[in-house]
């Protein structure tokens, strides 16, 4: 009996331990499928990428890959704790793009997934589930047709979107957030070019990381010659959802140059660019475009202004203008400091109407301007292209068929709305806000997102009884803040909202504001995000 009771005993002992090993390995081998492309675009490879989440490494012996129908087992092969690995057909279209650690990995076959639905599957040497992911093609709004892959939210969770930076194999995905993740939101530079050297472009960079950052850099290159940085600089301790701003110089000749921002690496190197154009060029720059006229009423002309918005006259011989198309030469001309030209088919038509000191010329022929959408180009005599603006009928809501103008809200900039007034060819835009002594508005935050908070406008005009009107880009009043018995001097909040209490969208809007003695000012303000 004893005999038989130890033989019982050992037999349950090798089942528990048999259990036990099972147990632990499917504990301790937290891999997941964390993306896949399943409609790449023609002659590349469907992939799937799995990631070991656990603290230890993962053996894959047996393991398999499939779709609803079938499986395919994967190559023995060791998955790292914290590394991706990238299960596709064609192991070679992926090797110079995966991020250090991965590993490429080629399945005995592959389970062709459907593009309009299925199912991803992960199974262990046992044969048990691991994991899984089901789609279908509708819930990805039609990205995928352009070879963008599906990333899971979380990691081992089951629910996917649109990878926001295309794909990421074998790489952190793209809306995971990272221990380490610097990230380059924007660069700027000085909207009128600089006149010597050095150039200076300003970085924009904020922490995306969960963690503290420290011992970044940021290097400043010609984008034609990336291998060699022409200014560089170390970044301070940025604290997690932290920013700030650095300022890198080039000293360059005059021309056009897109300047390329390249941060030091991180576990995150799809935020790490960014790109901007930059025109260095003598003292007189830039002559760009502050009005123009597309849509002209039956029988009078288009036209489009220039500004010289500089301290210097500017000989514009040599000059061309144009659309989308074609390019005409302006008359010879030099346009002298803050004076404005306008370009017209038939300068008989605006001869009592601009302001003194305007120039008219009229071209020997004219690049007809679409009414629908086209673009307006600048070109200098040296062939460098000073200014382009696209636009379409649909952004100025119809303000057009009336005749009325486009004009800039800033100069130099190509944020272009109706003109509040209907045009004013060879004047001062009338959107413009030019402050005089005690006629001012100063507005703060701007831009401001209304989901965040308010912002306060400060008004400030000679008498009292001040009316505020705020208009939409093409020219409806949107909200009236009227104060019958308000000072000279005094602050609004306004909230984003129109008269009726409704949230408005995101643009750029017009301030005018009004006293009882005629005087009036204007301001645009931008509302960015939105409601939620």
């Amino acid at each position: 009996m004893s005999g038989k009771f130890n033989m019982l005993s050992l037999r349950i002992l090798k089942i528990a331990v048999f259990l036990f090993i099972i147990y632990s390995r499917a504990f301790a081998q937290t891999v997941y499928i964390t993306e896949f492309l399943f409609m790449p675009l023609s002659g590349l490879p469907e992939w799937v990428e799995i990631y070991n989440a656990g603290d230890s490494p993962a053996i894959l012996s047996g393991w398999k890959l499939g779709d609803a129908i079938s499986v395919k087992t994967l190559p023995p092969c060791t998955l790292e704790a914290g590394a991706f690995a990238v299960l596709c057909q064609n192991p070679s279209t992926f090797a110079d793009t995966l991020c250090a650690g991965a590993l490429l990995l080629q399945p005995s076959g592959w389970s062709v997934l459907n593009n309009d639905a299925d199912l991803v599957r992960l199974l262990d040497e046992t044969d048990s589930l691991r994991h899984s992911i089901s789609y279908t093609s509708a819930q990805f709004g039609g990205c995928m047709t352009y070879g963008v892959s599906a990333e899971a939210t979380t990691i081992g969770g089951s629910e996917i979107a649109c990878c926001p930076s295309g794909s990421t194999p074998g790489c952190a995905n793209a809306s995971w957030p990272l221990l380490r993740d610097l990230r380059l939101d924007s660069l700027s530079v000085e909207v009128n070019p600089v006149t010597s050297p050095p150039a200076v472009i300003t970085a924009f960079i904020s922490n995306a990381g969960t963690e503290a950052f420290s011992g970044g850099r940021a290097f400043l290159f010609e984008s034609h010659e990336p291998t060699s940085p022409l200014d560089s600089a170390d970044l301070p301790n940025i604290q997690p959802e932290g920013s700030l701003s650095i300022e890198l110089r080039a000293s360059l000749s005059n021309g056009r140059y897109e300047m390329l921002v390249i941060l030091s690496e991180d576990d995150n190197p799809t935020n790490n660019s960014a790109s901007i154009d930059l025109l260095f060029g003598p003292s007189g720059w830039p002559i760009c475009v502050t009005e123009f006229l597309f849509m002209p009423a039956v029988g009078l002309p288009e036209w489009i202004e220039i500004y010289n918005d500089s301290d210097e006259p500017v000989d514009l011989t040599g000059w061309r203008f144009g659309d989308e198309v074609s390019l005409k030469s302006i008359p010879p001309c030099t346009l002298n400091a803050g004076t404005f030209a306008v370009l017209c088919q038939d300068t008989a038509a605006f001869v009592d109407s601009i302001c003194e000191g305007a120039v008219l010329l009229q071209p020997s022929s004219w690049p007809a301007l679409n009414n629908d959408q086209d673009l307006i180009r600048l070109i200098d005599s040296s062939d460098i292209e000073r200014q382009s603006i696209s636009y379409t009928a649909l952004e100025f809501g119809g303000c057009m068929s009336a005749g009325i103008s486009a004009e800039v809200v800033t100069i130099g900039e190509v944020n272009f709305v109706c003109s509040p007034s209907g045009s004013t060819p060879g004047c001062s835009n009338a959107i413009w806000a030019r402050p005089e002594g005690d006629r001012t508005i100063e507005i703060d935050p701007n831009p401001f997102d209304p989901s965040v908070g308010p912002t306060t406008i400060g008004i400030s005009l000679p008498a009292g009884g001040i009316e505020v009107k705020i208009y939409d880009r093409i020219g409806f009043v949107r909200r009236t803040l009227s104060t019958a018995s308000s000072p000279a001097g005094f602050n609004l909040i306004w909230d984003g909202l129109d008269d009726s209490g409704k949230a408005l969208p995101a643009g750029i809007y017009i301030i005018l504001a009004n006293d009882s003695a005629g005087n009036s000012v204007k301001e645009a303000v931008a509302i960015i995000g939105g409601r939620r």
